[in-house]
C-alpha cells in the first residue's frame, strides 16, 4: 500500500472531535476577524501607497504606460 492511503485511513474523516474542548467554537471566530484585519490593513497600505506612487508621476497615472506601472506596483507592493 503506498505511504499516503496509510495516513489517509488512520485519519478521522467524520470531522472534527465533539468531545474536544472547543470544536470550531470561539477560536475560529476569531481566526477569521484576524484574517479579515489583515487583510483590509494590506489593502488600506496598498492603496495608500499607490496613491503616493500616482502623484509622483509626471502625468499623475493618468497616461496608459503609467496606468500599467500603478498595476505593476500594487501587484509587487
Amino acid at each position: 500500500m503506498a505511504p499516503w492511503r496509510k495516513n489517509n485511513a488512520s485519519r478521522n474523516v467524520e470531522g472534527p472531535d465533539p468531545a474536544s474542548p472547543d470544536p470550531r467554537g470561539q477560536w475560529s471566530r476569531i481566526a477569521h476577524v484576524r484574517r479579515w484585519a489583515l487583510l483590509g490593513l494590506i489593502l488600506a497600505q496598498t492603496y495608500v501607497a499607490t496613491n503616493f506612487m500616482a502623484a509622483v508621476l509626471p502625468y499623475h497615472g493618468t497616461q496608459p504606460l503609467e496606468v500599467a506601472l500603478l498595476a505593476l506596483f500594487v501587484v509587487l507592493f
